[in-house]
């Protein structure tokens, strides 16, 4: 086993979360690795999270309980967490998730080798009330995971550990104008500072589903994920210098969906795709792949 001699920060919002909230933040605590302080921000709570939190507080000082004053909502208190954290190594985790008792260790010991990695994440497996258990791994190369990134999200968020001997602490905000896809967000503007990424294809992280989560919110409003997307694809292609107008980004970023099959274009599509395909990265063969299932959804739809 690695010397704990890193300090890592792990960071959980909390909000109303007394139902899963000891187990996640004893997923940390029970750590093979420990030289850790697991900070955890109530964000406003109206059920007993406080008192569970400061029962942990207590039991072990390496908790640190902060209480937002009013509820700021998931974005301002990740961000106020961040600016928080004293750790060389910040490690993202949800109020109703379990970490593998190795997921720490695992991270740290990958960044010790891998010094020049800004962000590292992992494998997770879902689990829930009528949930089937599944394991999904994403991209593990840096080039893979930013070629993932022109179509979605290349990193479970839960399961990040970012590197502050790599990322300027300025970069490593969330936007609120992404609000429900903001690691989106996020990967997507370091991406575009050339920082470098990496996933572990362990299973780091077991991934509750819940019915209310963030995720599945979003994916009930349609229209505010498109718009979502469409702010972040146009800040890729203008740091991109693709000359592409606001309709050919609104078109690019409802082919992420194929709820929006109705809406697209497919010959104009294709003329996006081929233009997109010009970035210094190697995204024509998912760019195709993902036009050729697009045609198959329309023509199943006639």
């Amino acid at each position: 086993m690695m010397k704990n001699d890193v300090l890592v920060s792990v960071i959980i919002p909390c909000y109303n979360g007394e139902q899963y909230i000891e187990a996640a933040v004893q997923s940390i605590l029970q750590q093979s690795y420990h030289h850790l302080e697991v900070l955890v921000v109530n964000d406003g709570s109206t059920d007993k999270s406080a008192e569970i939190l400061l029962q942990l507080a207590q039991e072990d000082l390496r908790v640190r309980y902060i209480e937002n004053e009013q509820n700021l909502g998931l974005i301002a208190t990740l961000n106020k967490a961040i600016q928080l954290a004293q750790g060389k190594y910040i490690a993202r985790m949800d109020a109703d998730d379990i970490a593998l008792p190795d997921r720490i260790e695992k991270q740290v010991t990958f960044l010790e080798q891998h010094p020049q990695v800004a962000v590292v994440g992992g494998a997770i497996e879902t689990f829930g009330e009528n949930v089937e258990k599944q394991t999904l791994v994403l991209p593990q190369e840096d080039m893979a995971i930013k070629t993932h990134l022109f179509l979605a999200s290349a990193f479970h968020h839960p399961t990040v550990m970012f590197n502050l001997n790599v990322l300027n602490p300025e970069d490593l905000v969330y936007q609120q104008q992404y609000y429900r896809a903001e690691d989106y967000g996020l990967w997507v503007h370091l991406l575009c500072k050339g920082y470098k990424f990496a996933n572990l294809a362990d299973v780091v992280l077991r991934y509750r589903i819940l019915p209310n989560s963030e995720t599945r919110l979003l994916a009930k409003n349609l229209a505010l994920k498109n718009e979502v997307l469409r702010k972040i694809h146009h800040y890729l292609f203008t740091h991109l210098n693709l000359k592409l107008t606001d309709e050919e980004i609104t078109q690019y970023s409802l082919s992420i969906n194929r709820a929006n099959i109705s809406a697209l274009k497919l010959g104009k599509l294709c003329k996006i795709y081929r233009q997109v395909g010009r970035v210094p990265y190697p995204v024509k063969g998912i760019l195709f792949m993902r036009w050729l299932k697009l045609v198959g959804l329309k023509w199943l739809k006639k």
